[in-house]
């Protein structure tokens, strides 16, 4: 579960604005942007539905590694610059 936390915390992290960059910037546009946020919620649902077996465990940091590789591979490509 610290795992699965540390992926969780990697992902939302993403979401915060650099010093001197925009929110939109670190928030992305297109509604496909907040999908990592949502494995994140989806793996605390999982582990607090049964939080000491192994199984949703692995599937809830399966679930959190997905979000963090598809947030780390589109953040800033969704935004038209303006």
């Amino acid at each position: 579960m610290a795992l699965t936390s540390v992926v969780g915390a990697s992902t939302v992290s993403t979401y915060v604005p650099t010093r001197g960059g925009r929110a939109r910037d670190a928030l992305g546009c297109a509604p496909c942007a907040a999908m990592p946020a949502l494995t994140v919620l989806a793996a605390v649902a999982l582990v607090a539905s049964a939080p000491h077996t192994l199984g949703p465990a692995l599937v809830a940091l399966a679930v959190a590694a997905a979000g963090l590789a598809r947030r780390r591979s589109t953040v800033g490509q969704a935004c038209p610059t303006t």
